[in-house]
């Protein structure tokens, strides 16, 4: 029916893991973009996730690094080091999230790929930096994750921190910069959304499961000016 599902279960958790940065030698720059930025969105949203705990943040906060130091360098020349260090990250972000489940910008991206076939990496990182500025602004009369706003606050300050930022805006403008430099659209229209319509579909189809684990709730109202907004 076109509607992407995420499937999780301990029966699909691998026993063993072979991460040997020689399979990925021959990897096409554009698939190196798409998956790295994937696992850094997954990083991302694992440490502000309403389930993160001091496993969870331990494995997201170091595959944040890992990513965020090599994607770039990985995408224009990649060394064996680059490599490696990819492959480390994103085996840390999936443990990540594991724990935690992904939040918003997944929720967001499930439509967008299953109805326009946008690559599931750029989908979700069209949905990251809205999203960060989003959940920076959380309150007590909208956050979903019980430890409080303040909890929510001090992960989006990490976030940023490991960013190598100041401040969110900062943040979000570094985040913009590395999605340029990866070729990879800002806006829904650079993927065949340019209507209302389109976005409300998009909006009727987001993924619940995964929009419940974001720290900040999202109405609909506010969801259609979100998606609206990156027209």
């Amino acid at each position: 029916e076109g509607v992407k599902h995420s499937v999780a279960s301990p029966h699909i958790r691998p026993a063993h893991v072979v991460l040997d940065w020689r399979l990925t030698e021959n990897l096409p720059a554009d698939i190196t973009a798409h998956s790295g930025f994937d696992a850094l969105c997954q990083a991302i949203e694992s440490i502000w996730s309403i389930n993160a705990n001091e496993t969870s943040l331990m494995y997201a906060e170091e595959a944040l690094q890992l990513v965020f130091n090599n994607l770039e360098n990985a995408f224009v020349g990649a060394t064996p080091e680059n490599r490696e260090a990819l492959m480390r990250g994103a085996n840390l972000a999936g443990r990540a999230i594991d724990i935690t489940f992904t939040t918003a910008p997944h929720a967001l991206s499930y439509p967008v790929t299953s109805e326009y076939g946008v690559p599931h990496g750029v989908a979700v990182a069209l949905f990251i930096v809205p999203i960060l500025s989003y959940n920076s602004e959380v309150s007590t009369a909208d956050c979903a994750d019980p430890r409080g706003p303040e909890t929510t606050s001090r992960r989006i300050n990490r976030i940023v921190q490991l960013l190598g930022c100041e401040n969110v805006i900062a943040a979000a403008d570094r985040l913009w910069q590395m999605l340029d430099r990866l070729q990879c659209p800002r806006r829904l229209r650079d993927v065949g959304v340019t209507t209302a319509e389109q976005v409300q579909a998009i909006a009727g189809k987001v993924n619940a499961e995964r929009l419940a684990n974001n720290p900040r709730r999202i109405p609909a109202d506010a969801l259609s000016r979100l998606l609206e907004g990156l027209i």
